[in-house]
């Protein structure tokens, strides 16, 4: 029996400690950042929760033969033309219901959960996190995951911002975004 206990013990004592040393692997580390965006992105980014106009102003303008090196010389009344006549054809297009947007949203919100943790976790680690820093080819914003967190986690997370900007390692626009979030998101001056 006490055989079976102290083998039970190591193996949790070992993959503890696996778990601890994941974010020393750069490859590992920057497959879970991008993983995190992916998953930041995968409702709230879906067909069924984003507005067709510009899907349907694209459609328009490619039959057309107007790209948008054509299409931004067009003066503004004839920019809000093919505006116009995209909204009326994105308005006839079906839309999901309330209560599937909601059902969506519940799913996004279960992962930006998962997605707040493991991103406070890798920051208490490594510190505040860039792809370019650490040499990553996928794409990753920490200020957008955050952006994204529930309330029970802004307590931590200004802990977080708050060392990252005194220790200079997060950049003003970052360390604005997720304070901003933080703070409710009251009207902000983006060019601060």
């Amino acid at each position: 029996m006490n055989k079976i206990i102290t083998i039970c013990l190591s193996l949790i004592i070992l993959s503890s400690c696996q778990q601890k040393n994941k974010y020393e692997d750069k490859v590992e580390l920057c497959k879970i950042l991008g993983e995190i965006h992916i998953n930041d992105q995968k409702y709230r980014g879906s067909e069924e929760m984003t507005d067709p106009f510009f899907r349907v102003l694209d459609s328009l303008q490619q039959v057309n033969n107007l790209p948008n090196s054509k299409y931004s010389k067009l003066t503004t009344a004839e920019q809000l033309e093919w505006g116009k006549k995209a909204r009326e054809i994105s308005d006839k297009l079906p839309q999901i219901s309330k209560k599937q947007e909601d059902s969506l949203m519940k799913l996004q919100i279960e992962l930006d959960n998962k997605n707040t943790e493991l991103l406070i976790d890798i920051i208490k680690r490594k510190g505040w996190v860039y792809k370019n820093n650490i040499g990553c080819e996928e794409y990753f914003s920490a200020w957008l995951v955050f952006r994204h967190s529930q309330s029970q986690y802004w307590d931590e997370i200004r802990i977080l911002i708050d060392n990252a900007k005194e220790k200079g390692t997060i950049g003003k626009k970052d360390y604005n975004m997720v304070d901003n979030h933080i703070k409710g998101r009251p009207m902000m001056n983006i060019r601060e």
